[in-house]
């Protein structure tokens, strides 16, 4: 009876059980959707999106914290917003499938001739004193497609120079090109390289033999782009002064080029539908401890936001009685994972209890530190805190697959009610 009730008054009012997953929908559906431009820095997706969060808490009845709910930072990208255009001979590739640019990549206009190069033949000195002096103006593939099986040290001396012909202006080439049978996952860059770079999917092109390509590759380095944590709280009715925190980062990937947008469905407008759908309950059941609900900028570029949080705290962190980061919450077929739940073991041991008595995850999993969302600058700070991702379901993850429309949004109803019991229990 006590889930039944939590999930009527999670959304407000005297609504229906289903309402729960209606409105996480329509919060993903909504961020994940075209005209946020993936949430990243081309044409203010990321302002977008902080206006829609700060709209939903605005409407919510919470109190702005920073500056009218936001708290403004500066953060250098990388960025790609216009032409992103690749062609071997009479083939174009399409971004995102068939191919992604490097976060870093410099723009390049060019018809070029490429080299192709195999792994093995880099451990070779002599082969690398060859491409040297005879890259210049030229286009390199690295044939990374191989059954051969390298020693750490050598895999390491590999990754090194990839990285040299991708970057270093020691090696003469134009662009680089990496041929790899490996799943294209994106990001995000802080900088800009003079020289261009592209990573092919070999599932989709099969002719590793290439040997013309032509590129056309626009890129838009932004220094020092301002952009924007947002941020709001509701009173505590007995300790005002101690808080609970609620963060998940809304910031995605942005655009590759004018037509490919990555959605960041479960990465993480899921993460946001949670805090969006907590910060609604609570804010018709005010707690005992006060809460503060964060929705994160730059955690895509590096774990900015949260950093320049943590240092330029809105709250003491001395004063944060615990605090859980939502990420990748969009699935839950498997139960969830709790990074630091080895850590703050009566924390954990509560949750997973919960959980039993509830019957409403199939499972709740500890893991050990993991400086790898949000939570990381706050719990490197001494706040105690959980940073918790659902586990099973699609495998989309920083790529154009991660959509809404693909996203089950298995387990938000008995998540959000096992977090509502988690959050009351202190």
């Amino acid at each position: 009876m006590l889930k039944y009730f939590l999930l009527l008054f999670l959304l407000g009012g005297l609504r229906l059980y289903s309402q729960v997953d209606d409105y996480a929908r329509g919060v993903v559906n909504e961020l994940a959707s075209a005209k946020f431009m993936g949430r990243g820095y081309i044409r203010q997706g990321d302002l977008k999106a902080a206006d829609y969060i700060r709209n939903e808490f605005r409407n919510s009845g919470l109190q702005s914290e920073g500056e009218n709910y936001f708290q403004y930072f500066n953060l250098d990208v990388n960025t790609f917003p216009g032409r992103m255009k690749v062609k071997l001979e009479d083939q174009w590739l399409r971004p995102g499938v068939d191919f992604i640019v490097d976060p870093a990549s410099g723009p390049l206009k060019a018809n070029l001739s490429v080299i192709s190069v195999q792994r093995i033949e880099l451990l070779d000195p002599a082969k690398v004193k060859n491409l040297k002096e005879g890259l210049a103006g030229k286009a390199v593939l690295i044939n990374m497609n191989d059954s051969l099986t390298f020693s750490k040290e050598e895999q390491e001396k590999l990754n090194a120079l990839v990285e040299s012909i991708k970057y270093s202006p020691e090696f003469k080439n134009l662009l680089t090109i990496v041929y790899s049978d490996k799943k294209l996952t994106w990001s995000i860059a802080g900088w800009e390289s003079l020289k261009a770079s592209l990573t092919f999917n070999s599932n989709n092109i099969k002719e590793p033999d290439i040997h013309q390509i032509c590129v056309d590759i626009q890129t838009d380095f932004k220094k020092e782009y301002r952009t924007q944590n947002v941020t709001a709280l509701i009173r505590g009715t007995e300790i005002p002064d101690s808080f609970l925190v609620i963060t998940a980062h809304y910031d995605h990937l942005g655009i590759m080029g004018k037509g490919t947008v990555f959605p960041g469905a479960n990465d993480n407008a899921s993460g946001v539908a949670m805090l969006l759908g907590l910060s609604r309950y609570y804010a018709l059941h005010p707690p005992k401890y006060s809460m503060l609900f964060i929705a994160f900028s730059g955690e895509e570029a590096g774990l900015l936001g949260s950093a320049y949080f943590v240092k330029h705290p809105l709250v003491n962190l001395s004063d944060i009685r615990f605090l859980v980061n939502f990420d990748l919450a969009g699935t839950g077929d498997e139960g969830i994972k709790v990074v630091n739940g080895s850590i703050f073991k009566p924390e954990f041991d509560r949750l997973k209890k919960l959980n039993e008595e509830g019957n409403l995850l199939s499972s709740v999993q500890p893991r050990g530190e993991a400086c790898i969302s949000d939570h990381c600058f706050f719990y490197m700070s001494k706040v105690p805190c959980f940073y918790i991702y659902t586990l099973g379901g699609i495998q989309a993850y920083h790529d154009v697959y991660d959509r809404p429309e693909t996203l089950p949004l298995t387990e938000i109803e008995d998540y959000s009610v096992l977090m509502i019991k988690f959050f009351d229990g202190f």
